[in-house]
């Protein structure tokens, strides 16, 4: 399934947000939740787990909660390291966190920003979506996820050159 990381987030039939990132465990690339952005200037993020989830299409994710239970849904803090002002967040969150438009970046340079993940059954990542130019040139290249070095909240590095991203699109 291609989950994108800017889908609409509907609980049953209403909207309730965007998807703003998503949270994965390190080893097994296996996402844990999605982060939705609640709909409205300075709104809220909350932690939906992917069990939450009923169906996942094109530009759209339906919960299987209502808008009452996705308000109950954690919300998302990060603490202020620089100024200590919170030294026990609200949110402990040990898992990475991969936030939509995140950098891609080959050996040799930035090469785009990421779109979507490619997941399996099981919600394992097995490959990411590289968006990839403009407007009037743009293209969407699949990268699997044996050429990602790490992930970052804000960057995604590979273990490739552009070079070789080049020529991977070009075969697909």
């Amino acid at each position: 399934m291609l989950l994108s990381l800017h889908a609409t987030v509907y609980c049953h039939t209403t909207p309730c947000g965007v998807v703003s990132g998503v949270f994965f465990d390190r080893p097994s690339l296996r996402l844990t939740s999605i982060l939705v952005q609640e709909q409205g200037l300075l709104a809220a993020e909350r932690l939906v787990p992917v069990l939450a989830i009923d169906s996942v299409t094109d530009n759209t994710i339906t919960l299987t909660i209502t808008d009452d239970e996705f308000t109950e849904c954690n919300p998302f803090s990060e603490p202020i390291e620089m100024y200590h002002l919170d030294p026990e967040p609200s949110t402990a969150i040990q898992l990475p966190l991969l936030r939509r438009h995140a950098r891609v970046m080959s050996s040799n340079g930035r090469i785009g920003r990421v779109s979507a993940l490619h997941l399996d059954a099981d919600w394992r990542i097995v490959a990411i979506l590289l968006h990839r130019g403009y407007w009037w040139g743009s293209r969407d290249i699949s990268i699997p996820i044996h050429f990602v070095a790490t992930i970052d909240e804000f960057l995604v590095t590979l273990t490739v050159r552009r070079d070789e991203i080049a020529s991977l699109a070009a075969k697909q």
